[in-house]
């Protein structure tokens, strides 16, 4: 009872707070470490530890999403400009190609084809709790990906390495040591001043890099999925509820391309109104139709007559039906009381595969 209280009281107290970034809201941590807590409750019960979960029984807290800080190409150039020019190219690769700071500062030469214009993101190397992890994998098997190059980030690429080295092995944004660079020194000792000198807004986080990247991308009409596996996401879902709105409102060129579409199938052609489609279509009466489509008029689901119940409403009863009207059969011999030569011959005569697989159903 104690931990339902404590957990009511968390869920509920400065879900509306935001942190001094201005941008990730205290409500979606909260939310976070109820969700982390309730699965470890689960377990808990699965393993006989408690008898039930508190934490189901209380309404978490729903996450309020921020607003996406998102720079233009100009200021990109600006912040590329003011920072230490051995991460101007780390600008561009972030914000051009949606880089992870874990994923730039993990980022080797051996990762980077300059000619192809591709990067592999296979290691990051990322600050926990004053830790450095190096050399570790990306936070999901999406976030491995190979990020094909825009030409400004290629040549920034290129210059860099020319200035800095390119052996296989060392790290493309490494400290003065060269080893991987720790985020918060990054973000103090360069990324604020950069700030700072370019006149952007101080709020403007590291990560927030990704977020104009893949602005860039809608902008340009990269289709949602290729967003979704570029940016290391890992379903086009969580691309769409993150990102969706910054996809423009096609809706006259949706209506468009389904008239294009549908004019070419059917052989449309100029502008009409529904209630002129069929003269335009040339629809036949339907006592005009050929054999060739008369299969297109039959019953999907048809149901037996009461002369056809042995047979259970299976099978072509358009062709039951034609042979009763021109005499070769009657209700006696679909109820079963007809030998099996007479429904031979009506087979021959007038049945197509659908008629022998119903006879051969009943265990002629």
């Amino acid at each position: 009872m104690t931990l339902t209280k404590h957990y009511e009281t968390t869920t509920s107290t400065d879900s509306g707070r935001t942190n001094r970034s201005g941008n990730a809201t205290i409500s979606f941590n909260i939310a976070k470490a109820c969700q982390i807590l309730g699965k470890i409750l689960d377990r808990a019960v699965k393993s006989g530890h408690i008898s039930s979960n508190p934490c189901r029984h209380v309404k978490r807290p729903k996450p309020t999403k921020s607003l996406l800080s998102i720079i233009t190409e100009i200021e990109i150039a600006r912040l590329a400009g003011a920072i230490h020019l051995r991460f101007r190219a780390s600008v561009y690769l972030a914000c051009y190609g949606g880089l992870r700071a874990g994923e730039l500062f993990g980022l080797k030469r051996s990762n980077v084809e300059l000619s192809g214009r591709r990067v592999l993101v296979s290691n990051t190397a990322v600050e926990t709790n004053g830790r450095l992890h190096i050399d570790q994998p990306p936070k999901s098997d999406a976030g491995r990906r190979t990020m094909p190059l825009s030409r400004v980030a290629a040549k920034a690429l290129a210059a860099h390495a020319e200035m800095y080295g390119n052996r296989p092995d060392d790290y493309v944004f490494p400290n003065e040591e060269g080893n991987p660079m720790r985020l918060s020194n990054f973000r103090n000792r360069f990324w604020k001043p950069a700030l700072k000198r370019a006149g952007i807004d101080p709020s403007f986080r590291i990560h927030d890099q990704k977020h104009s990247a893949i602005s860039l991308w809608i902008k340009a009409g990269i289709n949602v999925k290729d967003v979704s596996v570029h940016a290391g996401h890992t379903s086009v879902a969580f691309t769409l509820d993150r990102y969706g709105h910054l996809y423009p409102d096609n809706g006259d060129a949706f209506l468009r391309a389904l008239d294009a579409a549908t004019d070419q199938s059917l052989g449309i052609s100029g502008h009409d109104s529904g209630h002129e489609m069929a003269p335009i279509l040339n629809i036949k009466d339907i006592n005009s139709v050929t054999r060739d489509n008369e299969w297109a008029l039959r019953d999907s689901n048809p149901r037996p007559q009461p002369c056809e119940s042995v047979l259970g409403g299976f099978g072509d009863l358009g062709v039951l039906r034609k042979v009763q009207l021109r005499g070769q059969m009657n209700c006696p011999l679909v109820s079963g009381t007809t030998p099996y030569s007479a429904l031979l011959r009506a087979r021959s005569a007038h049945a197509g595969p659908s008629f022998s697989g119903l006879l051969r159903m009943q265990g002629r």
